[in-house]
């Protein structure tokens, strides 16, 4: 376990981390969120956001896949990740995976996922009722909160008062391109996340593979 965890957003660019730290390949939503709330709430400049980017990318294993990203840090090849989803880190917990979460940095990015109605369904009612039930709390909502993946409904909310910041997925989808292209630039390091999978005898390795920069 790490004695002296991050505890806010701007640590991750401590040298320390340099060789210690994770983050998935993919998750561009993420780094756009933070590079927003940087910039309209904490009041950073764009160079002092870049810079913070720069410091956070030196050193750090760009891994494709969250569960190989579990897998490695389960097996002590990362101090921290940065972008784990708080449900794989409770499940591998209650396996007895030396993890922690908790108390999380701030402020904590959180990702909605949407569900809809087809224009046109062949059974509008039914449609409309299968809606209703994976809206309700006593529904999917709270299989959700069974499986520690947390509801969007208040009255199951488990954050308590934990201080959020949510991912403008509309937004996102709309400038993909931009964020993607930004994001990537982390990915110099990934050779060496390369490396401690090639170390591992093959039977040991995580199925998803490790990114590579374009």
């Amino acid at each position: 376990m790490v004695d002296d965890p991050p505890t806010s957003w701007e640590d991750l660019a401590d040298p320390r981390w340099d060789g210690r730290m994770a983050m998935e390949a993919g998750n561009a939503d993420w780094y756009m969120a933070l590079t927003e709330y940087w910039l309209e709430e904490a009041g950073k400049s764009e160079e002092e956001v870049q810079q913070l980017w720069r410091d956070i990318a030196e050193g750090t294993f760009m891994v494709s896949g969250h569960s190989t990203m579990r897998e490695l840090m389960i097996g002590g090849e990362f101090g921290t990740v940065a972008t784990l989803y708080s449900y794989m880190t409770e499940e591998a917990m209650a396996d007895g995976a030396p993890l922690a979460w908790e108390p999380p940095l701030s402020p904590l990015i959180i990702r909605t996922q949407g569900a809809g109605i087809l224009q046109c369904p062949p059974t509008p009612a039914g449609a409309v009722l299968l809606m209703d039930w994976w809206l309700s709390a006593e529904g999917a909502q709270q299989i959700f909160v069974d499986a520690d993946i947390d509801s969007v409904r208040q009255d199951l909310w488990r954050l308590g008062d934990a201080d959020t910041y949510a991912i403008d997925v509309a937004k996102y989808v709309e400038e993909q391109q931009r964020w993607d292209s930004e994001f990537e630039r982390p990915a110099s390091a990934s050779r060496q996340a390369e490396a401690l999978l090639a170390a591992r005898p093959a039977h040991d390795r995580p199925r998803s593979t490790i990114h590579h920069p374009r």
